[in-house]
Order: C-alpha cells, then structure tokens, then sequence
C-alpha cells in the first residue's frame, strides 16, 4: 500500500511535502518515482553557515520535496535558467 504522505503535505506553500524525517527518504522517493518527474529534495537539518537555507544529505534530520519547476521558480525568479549538478544558475546572456 506505501506510506501515507498526507500528514506531510503543503498547503499554499511552494514544497509539495515538508518536515519528512529522514528515515523515510528511500521510501518516499520510491512511492513518488511512480507519479512525479523531476523532484528535487531539499535537507533540513544543522547548518554550519548561518546563511544557509540546507544542509548536507549526511547530517540531516528531514527533508521537503519540491516539483522542478516550483523549485526553479524558488532559485530563480523570471530569468533564464540553467540546472549545474542539482543547483540553479542565474544566466543573463539569453
């Protein structure tokens, strides 16, 4: 049957689903694979940089799992876009 995601879903917010523990990202990804193209995940957890809005996949404690286009929406504003190793770009020559 697979794991119930409703307790973890976004309501007028950009995440399709937030605060998932950790634990259950193999799960998850498995379950939403079959319905979704192009999900980003996101860590929570303890950051070393005060600035930083994630953290590494190694220290987090839950994650949020975005569509690609909402989370280039997030990245980026309404200019160009171009996706380097899972991170967004800004290009101005377009």
């Amino acid at each position: 049957m697979g794991l119930n995601l409703e307790q973890f879903e976004c309501h007028g917010e950009r995440a399709l689903y937030k605060n998932i523990p950790i634990s259950l990202l193999a799960e998850v990804q498995e379950q939403l694979r079959k319905n979704f193209k192009g999900l980003r995940y996101r860590f929570r957890g303890p950051r070393y940089d005060a600035m930083a809005l994630t953290c590494l996949k190694r220290d987090a404690k839950k994650f949020s799992v975005y569509t690609r286009s909402l989370y280039e929406h997030i990245c980026a504003n309404d200019y160009p876009r171009h996706w380097n190793r899972g991170r967004c770009t800004i290009s101005v020559n377009e």
